[in-house]
């Protein structure tokens, strides 16, 4: 099962009284600290043992997460242990810690209900409220009042870092001929030559932590990397759009070559445009149609008020059209 195989991806560290569990996302890291959590429960003398625990986590949603797993699984080992939601847990519990099934049962129900009881000391929590305990016992030693409130101004701080990156225009030479070209890049499609809301709203990636790997890959690339990488991609794209105008060229020699024309089609030679802004180059909105619909369901192309000779040569050219397509 999934949940067996954690031990293999993740990074776990023991430094005396505290473990670090360090892993990708994905990867597992609830269910190991939802394990190790719960295995210390259950293994001590005690049921207030949790008095004396501390888990820490980034997100708010990850505490959440953990804090719901820990007393769903307390919940089921106490009731339902067969559970399929449980059972893979229940087992390693029951190995690991030598317990017979009832006993782990009673000891999951008293503990369950211990931490109920005293909600306030069942600390998971994210490291940002840790440090903001320990700061408040400290207030007086660092001379800020104890009732401080923390204030964090993402959009500021985002602002002030374009702000920063825009300053160097004029004095880094590679950095200003890149914040040029792609301003440049934006006048030729008609777009406002200021690149400082694009950066901005680049920046807010920063604080994702979705996007924390694929930010970390691209730290390590040179401005000369994003170059050529940019040099490839134009090359890609020149010779995609090439193809997509010999495409569109296509279609309307198909069409030209049965005598069909543009207000022969349905819906005003829907068709018949898309093709033609194909041939021209144009590629905005160009799917914003029902044609993928009409062309897949296999729904008649033509007019309802065109001639019986003319359907048949547009029904015999379908299969053609949707090929091309």
């Amino acid at each position: 099962m999934k949940s067996l195989k954690f031990k293999k991806f993740i990074n776990s560290v023991n430094q005396g009284s505290f473990q670090i569990i360090n892993a990708a996302a994905g990867s597992g890291k609830t269910f190991s600290l939802v394990y190790r959590y719960l295995k210390k429960l259950l293994s001590a003398e005690t049921d207030d043992v949790f008095r004396s625990m501390l888990a820490l986590t980034f997100t708010n949603k990850a505490v959440n997460e953990m804090k719901g797993r820990i007393l769903n699984f307390l919940f089921l080992l106490s009731s339902d242990p067969n559970n399929e939601k449980i059972i893979t847990i229940y087992r390693m519990l029951i190995k690991d810690l030598n317990l017979s099934e009832k006993i782990l049962q009673h000891k999951s129900r008293r503990v369950l209900k211990k931490i109920l009881h005293e909600y306030a000391a069942f600390e998971v929590i994210t490291l940002d409220s840790f440090t903001h305990k320990i700061i408040r016992t400290f207030a007086r030693d660092l001379k800020i009042p104890s009732s401080f409130e923390v204030a964090i101004e993402s959009d500021q701080i985002l602002e002030e870092l374009t702000e920063s990156i825009l300053e160097k225009a004029g004095v880094d030479q590679d950095l200003t001929k890149l914040l040029v070209a792609f301003s440049l890049s934006k006048t030729e499609e008609l777009r406002s030559w200021d690149i400082g809301k694009d950066l901005y709203d680049f920046s807010k990636l920063l604080l994702n932590e979705n996007d924390r790997l694929p930010l970390i890959s691209l730290k390590e690339k040179s401005l000369e990397d994003f170059l050529e990488q940019k040099n490839r991609f134009e090359v890609v794209l020149k010779t995609t759009q090439k193809d997509l105008i010999l495409i569109g060229k296509e279609a309307l020699e198909i069409i030209k070559s049965n005598g069909i024309e543009k207000e022969d089609f349905l819906r005003k030679g829907i068709i018949y445009n898309h093709f033609k802004k194909h041939s021209n180059g144009v590629y905005e909105d160009i799917y914003a149609n029902k044609l993928s619909t009409d062309l897949l369901e296999g729904k008649a192309l033509y007019a309802k008020t065109l001639d019986e000779n003319k359907k048949e040569i547009i029904d015999r050219i379908q299969p053609q059209l949707t090929d091309v397509f």
